[in-house]
């Protein structure tokens, strides 16, 4: 359930894009009682699409088909609560992290309904909530490879350059549940300068600045576990986390996909990966 698409050709460059949270296929033990068009709206919806297309500009893509929902692998595997699953946590390790107590650790718990309430509504029963066995194995059989591969894609990449270029992509709705506060078109993150060089950072802001998106840098979004786990710029792994707005490339209301609208991104990143080096 993951895809990973090889650079065309000759056309092979040192760049790769991951979309970890675009995937829609729930696994037959994922139990819940919401609906599915809840259940979607803490996808990235589309972004797989967005990057679908890159490997022929000569990019590595790394695609997640699981949901975020299932196992989030933008969260360290001991990002959970004692409440997060049933039946004992003896062999996990459990850091009571403020995501995890906020609901959205590694197995999430709570959704917000995208309405004027912004309600919280638990994803389980509580009778219904993965065992620790349960969560082990999707620890195993999902986040570890998902790790695992995008590890291993940036070591390939070290063969051909000394410097690579991985961008982890995500998107976001146009206003923030909470704060409604309006998110610029484009949120550049690279935890402050940690996972990247701030001059990278700039080079990839006037790439969209020039195709007319608004681009905020660190705020609010500055990077999640992957560019955490994965950026080493002192070693030559440039890791920037590229949070799209929704509404650019679908109707956030009805959540379909735009594809005339999209195009203007697919573009850009297009452009992003012919110009980054």
């Amino acid at each position: 359930m993951i895809i990973s698409k090889k650079s065309s050709g000759n056309r092979a460059k040192p760049i790769i894009f991951d979309s970890p949270h675009s995937g829609q296929d729930f696994p037959e033990d994922f139990k819940s009682p919401l609906d599915r068009d809840i259940l979607s709206q803490c996808e990235d919806n589309y972004v797989d699409r967005l990057i679908e297309d890159l490997h022929q500009d000569g990019a590595d893509l790394l695609i997640a088909e699981f949901p975020r929902l299932y196992i989030d692998v933008n969260r360290n595997v001991t990002d959970l609560r004692a409440l997060d699953f049933k039946h004992g946590h003896d062999k996990l390790k459990i850091s009571n992290s403020k995501t995890a107590r906020h609901g959205r650790g590694l197995i999430w718990q709570w959704v917000i309904e995208n309405d004027e309430d912004k309600a919280a509504i638990p994803i389980y029963y509580p009778d219904e909530k993965p065992t620790q066995e349960e969560v082990l194995n999707r620890i195993e059989d999902y986040w570890k490879p998902y790790h695992d591969l995008l590890a291993e894609l940036i070591l390939e990449k070290k063969q051909i350059s000394k410097t690579v270029y991985h961008f982890n992509v995500h998107s976001c709705p146009r206003f923030q549940i909470v704060s409604k506060k309006e998110n610029a078109d484009i949120t550049l993150g690279n935890v402050f300068n940690k996972s990247a060089d701030y001059k990278l950072m700039l080079k990839v802001k006037k790439i969209f600045e020039d195709e007319g998106f608004t681009v905020s840098l660190n705020k609010p979004f500055s990077g999640g576990y992957i560019v955490k786990r994965h950026g080493k710029p002192k070693k030559g792994v440039q890791s920037i986390q590229i949070e799209i707005a929704k509404d650019l490339y679908m109707d956030e209301d009805s959540g379909e996909y735009l594809p005339e609208k999209a195009l203007r991104v697919k573009k850009t990143l297009s452009k992003l990966t012919k110009m980054i080096c």
